[in-house]
């Protein structure tokens, strides 16, 4: 019986273990790329050298990103015009793609482009 229970412990153990390696949080080089936004029209950019660039109809917003957590993300960025003041906001991981808080409630999710 003791030696049915230390087996059992031991596949526990090892599956527990690959469960968390298989796991892993997002690193710079997995946010890395083209993100789209789902339903909508604005495109954002993660470069290896964290910088991020933001494209929606004509605007751009150009700045940097940090994955400061296993599951967030927060860019800092400004534009142009009425958009020079600086923006920073946190986004998170979820489900495979990215997602923003907006004011009011509400979210706004991209997908990984490829």
């Amino acid at each position: 019986m003791k030696r049915i229970f230390t087996a059992l412990f031991g596949v526990l153990l090892i599956a527990g273990l690959l469960i968390s390696c298989t796991s892993k949080p997002k690193s710079k080089i997995e946010i890395v790329g083209s993100w789209i936004e789902l339903g909508g029209t604005e495109k954002i950019e993660f470069f290896a050298d964290s910088t991020v660039v933001i494209l929606d109809e004509g605007d751009t917003l150009k700045g940097s990103f940090q994955v400061v957590a296993d599951t967030l993300v927060r860019l800092k960025v400004r534009g142009e015009g009425s958009l020079a003041t600086p923006i920073v906001v946190e986004g998170s991981f979820w489900g495979g793609n990215l997602r923003f808080d907006t004011p009011g409630g509400g979210f706004t999710e991209y997908k990984m482009f490829k």
